[in-house]
């Protein structure tokens, strides 16, 4: 298994992706998210294409690459709310 280093240069860009990610997301529901849709939201690989409709909308595909998930015992598509 191969070991990868977080660095604070690796951190920066993390949070910076995510802030990122969250005021595309703000703009679009045109509201403050709550802590949750923060934590999903912030995930998203492409948040401008994302769409979010209360019921409706469905959303796999995390951030992490498909190599990363066989690493992690998941397959790399599975619905965020199952992934634990």
């Amino acid at each position: 298994m191969a070991k990868i280093e977080t660095t604070p240069e690796l951190v920066e860009k993390v949070y910076q992706t995510t802030r990122k990610n969250l005021d595309v997301i703000r703009k679009k529901l045109n509201r403050p998210l709550t802590l949750g849709e923060k934590v999903v939201y912030g995930h998203l690989s492409d948040p401008a294409k994302q769409e979010l409709e209360r019921g409706k909308s469905f959303f796999i595909a995390p951030s992490r690459s498909r190599g990363d998930a066989r690493r992690h015992g998941t397959n790399g598509s599975a619905p965020v709310h199952a992934r634990r």
